[in-house]
């Protein structure tokens, strides 16, 4: 197995210092309450991209990956997510 560096994309740390508003667990361990909790804690927090709006309580759903992929694309182009410029191994 060969393992390769990349240009990863990660959170703008010229606009985040603290981390706590914006991250959160694994999506698959998340509950309905918690995901209402992160999301009001910050409104780019990481669960608005895993775990997004749940409109028919499925996940599974084709538009919840184009909104997922919508609003990434926004996060970066507003900066909020920069790509490294730096290849890395994570």
């Amino acid at each position: 197995m060969k393992i390769l560096p990349f240009c990863g994309t990660i959170y703008n740390p010229a606009k985040f210092e603290n981390l706590t508003d914006i991250i959160a667990p694994p999506y698959d361990v998340i509950t309905p309450a918690e995901r209402r909790f992160f999301i009001n804690r910050s409104p780019v927090n990481v669960v608005q991209l895993i775990l997004g709006d749940q409109k028919n309580g499925d996940y599974f759903e084709e538009s919840f990956y184009t909104d997922a992929a919508r609003l990434f694309n926004q996060w970066c182009h507003d900066e909020i997510l920069i790509r490294l410029e730096q290849p890395a191994i994570f």
